[in-house]
């Protein structure tokens, strides 16, 4: 048991440590006693009664005038030398260390992107993942009390928004109200005939979406709806009416599925400069693999446990540690650990396909849960695992 500090002999540290020597001492006459070590309880046990009274008598300055003169001339000369390194080290690194304005600013962009609105908790969550280590929750809140106040940002109860994100949200609104029934048919003026594949619901969907006139048009749908076959019969009938279509998806596993049925220019709307930064992926989140790759397989799911330079380093069920380039970003989706509440015979509805050996996982299907074990994975009454 012991202590180093760069720069300082051995020695120095020896004639300063006499509480180690106490310890040091009691912990042997223990041993002596007992015939055994001590457990941690019973060591800080010892050392609390190996303790001698303060001389509360002693003043401060009296206390360092017989530390110094306890000192070498050479060993003042090290102290010295080393102090004033550490103090011009200490200003340079506060130089570059994250203010709370900066990492708040980071967290607004980061979250605001994505979304108008989001909780307070995530805002301030964010921000102290970018300061981390360097900046206090309380001076935080405090800084985010003065945005408000300049009216910069805007809560209502535990959900918040900034002046820019509202303004930006409206404005989309408002450029889709410009273009209500402003547009020729979105599928022309000819006449299409829907596949009997489709079921009459989804056939009105196809016809309601080809007769819009409006700039832009919103179809939902739940899990298992049959949303896919729908959007795979409205790309034929846009490609016999002389359109372009695009497809996006907002997961690099969902484009997949889209290439599946015959989408084959589909494309990611996570934007490639956004996963390209490995400064954008931080600890804790869950990296799922669509396609193999070295280090991991196709549907694997490892944990980000750091940044190291331009890499993503991630550990995977084993424990083992790999490192993915912001180029491999095409191979994985990326998720956001969340805490969730299931008990036995609760019921689960599952959101996407999944083939794999001893596995299946079909979007729309309704599971019950049978019990969560230690890990973590939630075991199903049909003998399946998640």
């Amino acid at each position: 048991m012991g202590f180093e500090i760069q720069g300082i002999s051995g020695k120095l540290l020896q004639d300063f440590s006499q509480r180690s020597a106490q310890r040091n001492r009691a912990i042997a006459e223990f041993v002596r006693q007992n015939g055994r070590q001590p457990s941690d309880n019973e060591v800080a046990i010892l050392v609390r009664e190996s303790r001698v009274d303060k001389q509360v008598e002693i003043s401060t300055d009296e206390v360092r005038r017989r530390q110094r003169a306890r000192l070498t001339g050479e060993d003042e000369r090290t102290l010295a030398q080393l102090r004033k390194a550490a103090l011009a080290c200490s200003e340079t690194r506060a130089k570059e260390l994250p203010t709370v304005a900066a990492s708040l600013a980071y967290a607004q962009q980061h979250l605001f992107e994505r979304v108008s609105v989001a909780r307070v908790d995530e805002l301030l969550a964010e921000t102290l993942r970018h300061g981390r280590g360097h900046i206090g929750l309380g001076e935080l809140k405090g800084h985010l009390v003065i945005q408000e106040s300049a009216g910069t940002v805007l809560r209502a109860g535990h959900e918040v928004a900034t002046r820019a994100s509202l303004d930006r949200e409206q404005e989309m609104v408002e450029r889709i109200n410009r273009g209500l029934g402003h547009f020729e048919p979105l599928g022309g003026h000819g006449d299409f005939i829907a596949s009997d594949r489709l079921r009459p619901e989804q056939k009105q969907v196809v016809q309601f979406l080809l007769d819009s006139r409006d700039f832009a048009v919103d179809l939902r749908g739940a899990a298992g709806t049959g949303k896919t076959a729908t959007l795979q019969e409205l790309h034929r009938s846009l490609r016999e009416a002389g359109r372009r279509a695009i497809a996006v998806a907002p997961t690099m596993s969902a484009v997949e599925e889209l290439h599946k049925v015959g989408f084959s220019t589909a494309m990611s709307l996570e934007t490639t400069a956004q996963r390209s930064d490995a400064r954008n992926f931080h600890e804790g989140q869950i990296l799922e693999f669509h396609r193999p790759v070295k280090g991991a397989d196709k549907n694997e799911a490892l944990e980000v446990v750091g940044v190291r330079g331009n890499k993503i380093v991630a550990r995977n069920g084993h424990g083992e540690e790999h490192e993915f380039t912001s180029k491999q970003a095409k191979c994985f989706d990326v998720y956001e650990r969340r805490e969730i509440e299931v008990s036995p015979n609760d019921r689960l509805l599952l959101t996407a396909n999944r083939r794999e050996s001893g596995f299946r996982a079909t979007n729309g299907e309704l599971v019950t849960a049978s019990r969560v074990d230690k890990e973590g994975r939630i075991h199903l009454q049909d003998g399946g695992c998640y």
